[in-house]
């Protein structure tokens, strides 16, 4: 660009992949495939034409682990967490409902639990009428048989084992339920 060389997207997702942590590599895989910067089968071609190159395993491992859903870097460092501590994968971005019809679409859902899980960052609760209105879903997801549970970065960074915990609590409950 402008007369100075650069690599595609695709390949600085790979490159990252490769030298950061495995955490590291799924954030920015997510983020260029979540803004449309990359795609997945460029994101493939990338990872043929670096075949031999160091740490290309890692990079392979980012790639498959990455998912454009995901829309911050809490979510996606939500389901690495998630993963790392042994949980199924949970589906991304679901709408759901109940007998009144649509209630909201959730961060990260587990069918088989009726549990889900939501990512707080700061922008979440930035008026009084999101964090009322955020209450009011939740409450009408647990009226209509979900179990709810909610981290933030703090949460996830620092205590995932709290947050793992709450989530399989959420899981034994639904189970019990059913």
């Amino acid at each position: 660009m402008y007369g100075v060389p650069c690599t595609t997207v695709a390949r600085t997702v790979i490159d990252l992949a490769r030298g950061e942590k495995f955490l590291a590599g799924v954030v920015a895989a997510d983020s260029a495939l979540h803004h449309k910067k990359t795609s997945p089968a460029q994101l493939q071609a990338v990872l043929e034409r670096c075949a031999g190159w160091p740490q290309v395993a890692r990079a392979r491992r980012v790639v498959e682990s990455s998912d454009r859903r995901a829309e911050s870097v809490l979510e996606s460092i939500g389901r690495v967490v998630m993963h790392e501590h042994g949980l199924e994968p949970p589906d991304l971005q679901v709408e759901l409902g109940g007998a009144d019809g649509f209630i909201g679409r959730v961060d990260y859902y587990w069918p088989q639990y009726w549990t889900v899980a939501e990512a707080d960052g700061k922008k979440k609760y930035d008026t009084r009428g999101q964090a009322v209105n955020q209450l009011r879903r939740d409450s009408q997801l647990r009226e209509a048989g979900f179990e709810v549970v909610h981290f933030t970065w703090a949460d996830i960074m620092y205590r995932p084992e709290r947050v793992i915990a709450s989530i399989l609590a959420a899981f034994a409950r639904a189970e019990r339920l059913r």
